[in-house]
């Protein structure tokens, strides 16, 4: 037998197609008969989508006019729906919505012939607007020398009237259900050439068969599933059960869109399960026609954050997640100054990151990367002028290369390089709207670029495999040895009716138009029904039982099936997983490891603690006493999670901006006697806001920039503050001899620093350290054991006062509480018994069990205790970012219940 193969006769014609997955699908079983025939070599039939040859035949033409691409059509009736001075449509979603139906309702005209020129066509204000705006259109095209796409098949017919393109001898058409007016002209002219016309599947006969006589010998099955997952689940595991090598396997889905996610991931698990596995760049085995959109691809993603940003400010999250991008030269790299960067805005507390603040940060002659890109960034910011989309593909694409996106000195995997490909094309496609939108601003242009982006669909160029997953309508034509139609489910099986706004409903109506009516809309489905039957003889039809707390039920074109199939005699249930996760057994044998509670620091740490001590001034002590291992990841590893702000102004920042004013007020006042003193004068209300106004200008920049919210937190703190005034003035007379003093403390050889909001003296020479709280406050963590509250008594340890004290300025429960010596008087001084909690009897005595306490502390931290060792439990756990870190759950068995302990 020789290896080359010639098409037979039956096979040398031209072949047109109702879409390109068909044509691909064609392609695909014609190379597979000519292998299974023994040939190594064979020509390649010619099979194109419809709509891809008249461009081409029109193009071969050497024409005078060109035919507009969808996208350019579009746009023009975008532009021309936005310069209506009747219309006010400003929302870019709006308006391409709109630009959309406009765009269908003129495709509609042509394809149906409709009598656009008689009177009272348009009786509607849609369909006025319509009609205006279409006289516009068509004004343009004249101009530009364009054609409208849906006039291609009566242009093509044209020329080929005048010899201009040549006539086929024999056509067949693949999977056209329906023939529209102008179609039909068409087939009419060249049936009068002579040309042979055929159609596989043969047009619906008028008087079809009843589906259950269809039906007959078929092996068919409904079922019904609880929801959308365990339909895709068990979907997988069928198409699995039942493929075979030269076989076909078709999954028809009526909404694609809502199952597409479930079913890649459900068939890449059980068809390639070692694809769950990316650095093996597994290619899957199966074809699903709904691509993600380039929109969604993160490498074409994190360009669009960019590109997008018309402000010189930018969202904090957005901002970081670009410095941290693979795809920039900043993210790949991950340099110190990043991570500094990072930290820095995060702890300033504000969800805004501008521009100009940030380049403060930085010398004028920083050449870093990170540098590079915000000096890039900012000038990008500052191109206003109006450009060409083209000069704008050009300069979008120029300026994304300074940042170094995408190759970030790395090689692009096969797929990314795909993506990036797919990027340019779309550039190129941009740059086709020259004439159509003329120059725009930058912001329009970005706008219409991302547009661009978020509906163009994306697919990873891979061979064309057996298993196909396609929409209801892609399915036509196509036959497949096994079968699976999903979501067919009353609510979408028929669909409901969608008609065109700008065509008339009595014209709708009259024409039959797609989409228009129920009755349209019953056809349709029960046609598709019928050839989704005669395409295979194991078919397989299935529903959800529930979506969003909505029961869902069976479509009632399916309950025609005899009761054998409703029955569904094959329990798909019983179905073997292949998925990976499904592989290991249920009781691995696992080996026990028990972790040493005890890591001794090194003598690097030893000499480094002697000199600064552990990184956050006392919290190690009050971490260690909390759980040993929250203060060995956190002083120890630096384990320590930046978080991202919820507000620009948090209870926080609240409690700093409140220390602050108190002690610019107490600065200023300094006694007792002075406080009185500016209430009897009535200049009291006028110091405190004069504090506030201080303390929001060096604590919190950004509530400047919101002058409504400054307002609303000035007044808040000057009333929070005045109620907290008036418990001093029911103190003993005292002076304020300190205000955030900062001190060395050294305990067990470790050096840190130890700041106190305020110092007191009384009249007779007492002294009282002040901690202030904005929150509620429990003194019962300064005594026990492990002190949770331990700066208090750190600062007691070091300096012996007569008394300590919490502050506790909370608007409706202000007051001042502690513990004290017995010597010590204060009648506006709440004391706590101490005695009741340390069983200590004398103040002494609770000063020397705090020297002993937290020397114990510290002393577990030098000798490296590691134990997860929550002191209350839960209630410790709660708020603690470092939960993954210490696996506490997995130590527990989750035993811990989620409540607070006491």
């Amino acid at each position: 037998m020789s290896p080359f193969q010639k098409l037979p006769k039956d096979e040398d014609v031209l072949t047109l197609t109702v879409n390109s997955r068909l044509a691909r699908w064609l392609l695909l079983e014609h190379n597979e008969k000519q292998k299974a025939l023994g040939y190594h070599v064979w020509p390649t039939p010619e099979i194109l989508p419809l709509t891809i040859w008249l461009k081409q035949v029109w193009m071969q033409s050497w024409p005078e006019k060109y035919i507009l691409t969808e996208l350019q059509s579009e746009r023009l009736w975008g532009k021309i729906v936005q310069q209506d001075p009747k219309q006010n449509i400003q929302d870019l979603l709006h308006l391409k919505e709109t630009a959309k139906m406009a765009t269908e309702a003129n495709t509609l005209i042509r394809e149906h012939r409709l009598p656009i020129d008689k009177a009272g066509y348009f009786p509607t204000e849609e369909s006025k607007a319509f009609n205006k705006w279409k006289a516009l259109y068509e004004s343009r095209l004249k101009q530009l020398g364009a054609l409208d796409p849906a006039s291609a098949m009566d242009e093509v017919c044209e020329a080929m009237l005048k010899g201009e393109i040549k006539i086929s001898a024999e056509i067949l058409f693949a999977g056209f259900e329906e023939i529209t007016p102008q179609f039909q002209a068409w087939l009419d002219f060249l049936r009068d050439q002579q040309v042979t016309i055929r159609f596989s599947p043969e047009i619906q006969d008028p008087n079809p068969l009843p589906l259950k006589s269809l039906a007959s010998g078929k092996s068919i099955a409904v079922r019904k599933y609880a929801d959308k997952k365990e339909e895709a689940v068990h979907c997988a595991r069928w198409v699995r059960a039942n493929y075979q090598p030269g076989q076909k396997v078709g999954v028809v889905v009526i909404d694609l869109q809502s199952y597409r996610s479930l079913l890649k991931r459900e068939l890449s698990a059980e068809l390639a399960p070692a694809s769950v596995c990316p650095w093996m760049d597994k290619e899957l085995p199966f074809n699903i026609s709904l691509g993600p959109t380039l929109w969604e691809q993160p490498m074409i993603n994190i360009a669009a954050q960019i590109l997008s940003i018309h402000v010189p400010d930018v969202p904090l999250q957005a901002f970081t997640s670009i410095l941290n991008s693979p795809y920039l030269n900043v993210g790949q790299t991950r340099s110190t100054e990043v991570h500094a960067l990072e930290r820095k805005l995060c702890r300033r507390k504000s969800l805004t990151v501008y521009f100009s603040e940030v380049m403060e940060w930085f010398e004028k002659s920083d050449s870093s990367p990170l540098a590079h890109l915000l000096v890039g960034w900012k000038n990008h910011l500052k191109e206003n002028e109006s450009r060409l989309p083209s000069q704008w593909g050009q300069f979008f694409s120029e300026f994304l290369k300074t940042f170094g996106w995408p190759l970030a000195g790395r090689t692009l995997t096969s797929r990314e390089f795909q993506v990036y490909e797919a990027w340019k094309s779309c550039l190129d496609e941009f740059a086709t709207l020259d004439s159509i939108l003329e120059a725009v601003s930058r912001h329009k242009a970005i706008d219409t670029l991302l547009l661009m982006l978020k509906t163009k669909e994306f697919q990873t160029k891979t061979s064309d495999h057996p298993i196909q997953v396609v929409g209801l309508l892609e399915s036509s034509g196509m036959r497949f040895d096994h079968l699976w139609v999903m979501g067919c489910s009353a609510e979408a099986l028929p669909a409901l009716p969608s008609p065109n706004p700008f065509l008339p409903i009595e014209i709708r109506k009259r024409h039959d138009l797609p989409h228009s009516t129920a009755q349209r809309e019953l056809e349709f489905a029960e046609n598709s029904v019928r050839r989704l039957v005669a395409s295979s003889n194991n078919i397989v039809f299935s529903y959800p039982g529930q979506e969003k707390n909505v029961e869902l039920k069976i479509s009632p074109l399916l309950t025609t099936f005899p009761p054998l199939a409703l029955e569904s005699t094959e329990d798909s249930s019983e179905l073997v997983s292949h998925c990976l996760k499904d592989q290991f057994p249920l009781e691995p044998n696992l080996q026990i490891f028990e972790e040493p509670t005890i890591l001794s620091i090194t003598e690097s740490e030893r000499n480094l603690y002697k000199e600064t001590g552990p990184g956050g001034g006392y919290s190690f002590i009050k971490d260690q006493a909390e759980c040993p291992f929250r203060a060995f990841a956190r002083h120890r590893l630096n384990a320590q999670q930046e978080e991202f702000p919820e507000l620009d102004f948090d209870h926080q920042e609240r409690g700093t901006l409140v220390h602050k004013a108190l002690e610019i007020f107490w600065k200023q006042t300094r006694t007792q006697e002075a406080l009185f003193k500016l209430h009897q004068e009535n200049l009291l209300e006028v110091s405190v806001k004069d504090s506030i106004q201080q303390a929001l200008k060096r604590n919190a920049s950004e509530v400047s920039r919101q002058g409504l919210f400054y307002q609303l937190e000035l007044e808040r703190v000057h009333n929070l503050i005045m109620e907290w005034l008036s418990v001093e003035m029911k103190r003993s007379p005292f002076e304020v001899v300190d205000l955030e003093k900062e001190d060395h403390l050294e305990i067990s050889g470790l050096k840190f620093r130890l700041r106190i909001d305020r110092t007191d003296k009384t009249a007779d020479g007492k002294v009282l350290l002040i901690d202030y709280k904005t929150g509620t406050v429990a003194p019962a963590g300064w005594f026990g054991e492990r002190i949770q509250e331990p700066q208090l008594p750190l600062y007691a340890f070091q300096t012996s006062p007569d008394a300590i004290a919490f502050a506790q300025v909370k608007k409706g429960s202000h007051k001042l509480q502690g513990a004290l010596d017995t010597s010590f008087s204060d009648q506006g001084l709440i004391r706590v018994n101490f005695e009741n909690f340390s069983q200590c009897s004398t103040w002494d005595d609770q000063l020397e069990s705090w020297r002993f306490n937290l020397k114990a502390l510290a002393d577990e931290f030098i000798e490296g205790q590691t134990e997860v060792s929550p002191l209350k439990g839960q209630a410790t756990c709660k708020h603690c970012d470092l939960q993954t870190l210490c696996r506490i759950s997995e130590k527990t068995q989750g035993s811990y219940d989620m409540e607070d302990e006491e």
